[in-house]
């Protein structure tokens, strides 16, 4: 690591619940004077996405054996979903520290394109015995979102 992620600050950081309050006062200059030394670099990047799309397999198949029957099953997708949003608007509000002030204050207010890009991975085994009498089943899942 070169160093470009380190946070450009490591003393007087101000947390976000009390900059809430008061986001023009000394802790609100302090906290947006730590957020600009960032690297501007490392913002998201605008980029074509891929369309969206997905796929899934799955097999399984059961094979008597003398008195029991093995059974398994396996499964696998993939989904890729973006989601657009041109002159989308954000905003935050919030009470003012003033208790007469009747009118809730601007806290944070964003207008500009949003995206969203999804990957859902799954996977799925199952194994099972069937005696005459009785079946056992063991099923393993797995699902991760990116």
């Amino acid at each position: 690591d070169d160093g470009t992620r380190s946070i450009p600050a490591t003393t007087n950081l101000p947390f976000f619940a009390t900059v809430l309050g008061d986001p023009s006062g000394e802790q609100g200059l302090r906290y947006r004077e730590v957020l600009e030394s960032f690297n501007p670099t490392m913002a998201a990047i605008q980029q074509m996405s891929f369309m969206d799309y997905s796929f899934g397999v799955s097999f399984g198949n059961q094979i008597p054996v003398n008195k029991v029957t093995l059974g398994y099953n396996f499964g696998f997708s993939y989904k890729n979903n973006t989601e657009f949003y041109k002159n989308a608007e954000y905003g935050r509000y919030g009470l003012s520290s003033d208790p007469d002030e009747t009118e809730l204050d601007v806290r944070e207010f964003q207008v500009g394109d949003f995206g969203v890009n999804s990957v859902l991975l799954s996977g799925l085994a199952g194994f099972a015995v069937k005696t005459m009498r009785s079946k056992y089943r063991l099923n393993i899942i797995h699902l991760q979102n990116g």
